[in-house]
């Protein structure tokens, strides 16, 4: 089985939105679990990089992650969430394939309270 479009073009960016009904009722976290492996897959809100989802142990095991969204990133109603797979380290690059899968699920922003 060869890997989407050949590994010429692979599909590195995931974007999708969620509203926010008031998001200056204090801190956020972003939560969401993830398979991948590499420490360079970015996670941006509303354009703006909240930081970088960690990396993995080769185990194939989900995982879960929470990356703080400062409340002023946010905007009342529609925001856009945005990730973006980042290249595998130059030594584990296999030639014409330098990107890693990456598998997320559960994504949710939930208030630090929470």
């Amino acid at each position: 089985m060869r890997p989407l479009y050949g590994a010429v073009q692979p599909s590195l960016t995931w974007q999708g939105g969620f509203y926010v009904p008031d998001p200056n009722a204090g801190a956020w976290l972003l939560r969401l679990e993830l398979e991948g492996h590499e420490h360079t897959n970015r996670v941006r809100v509303n354009g703006q990089t909240i930081g970088y989802l960690p990396s993995q142990t080769w185990a194939d095991m989900w995982n879960s992650a929470a990356l703080p969204v400062p409340a002023n990133l946010l905007r009342t109603g529609y925001n856009e969430l945005v990730i973006e797979v980042g290249r595998l380290l130059p030594d584990c690059q296999v030639p014409g394939n330098a990107w890693d899968e990456l598998l997320f699920r559960h994504v949710r922003l939930v208030p630090t309270s929470y």
